[in-house]
C-alpha cells in the first residue's frame, strides 16, 4: 500500500509540475508604466518601444494584470495589436478597459485571428496628471 501511494504522489507531483511548465512556457510577461499630462491623455506602444508577444497557436489571448501601488485611480484601456502592416498599427485583436487602483486585478480576452510572432500593447489612459502602472501576463 505504501508503494501504491508514493508512486501516485509522485506521478502527481510530476504532472503538476509539468502542467505547471507548459503554463509558464506559454505565457509573456507584461509590464507597463505611462502617466498623462496636463492634457489628460497618455499612452504608451508597444510597438514604438520594442516591446513584442508571440504566440504559437490560433486561439484566445488572454490577459491578467496586477496594478501596482502606484497606480491612479481612474480607467485605462488595453489594445492588442499583430504588428502585419507597413503603415498604421497593424491588425486589431481588441481592447479591455479597465478601472485602475493600487493592487487591483484585471482579466480580458482578445481574439487572436492567425498564428504570429509580433503581437503588441497599445495602452492609453485619461486623466489630468494621473499615473497608470500595472505587471501582469499575456497567455494562451
Amino acid at each position: 500500500m505504501f508503494k501504491f501511494l508514493s508512486k501516485l504522489f509522485v506521478t502527481i507531483f510530476c504532472l503538476l509540475v509539468v502542467m505547471t511548465l507548459v503554463a509558464f512556457a506559454s505565457s509573456n510577461y507584461v509590464e507597463f508604466s505611462f502617466s498623462t499630462g496636463v492634457g489628460g491623455n497618455g499612452y504608451v506602444d508597444g510597438s514604438l518601444n520594442g516591446k513584442f508577444y508571440s504566440f504559437n497557436k490560433d486561439n484566445t489571448i488572454t490577459i491578467s494584470l496586477t496594478d501596482s501601488s502606484d497606480c491612479a485611480e481612474g480607467k485605462y484601456s488595453v489594445s492588442l495589436y499583430i504588428e502585419d502592416s507597413w503603415f498604421g498599427k497593424g491588425t486589431y485583436c481588441g481592447t479591455n478597459t479597465f478601472d485602475s487602483e493600487p493592487f487591483a486585478l484585471h482579466g480580458g480576452t482578445y481574439s487572436a485571428p492567425k498564428t504570429h510572432s509580433k503581437y503588441y500593447l497599445f495602452v492609453t489612459g485619461q486623466g489630468i496628471r494621473k499615473k497608470y502602472s500595472a505587471y501582469g501576463s499575456l497567455s494562451q
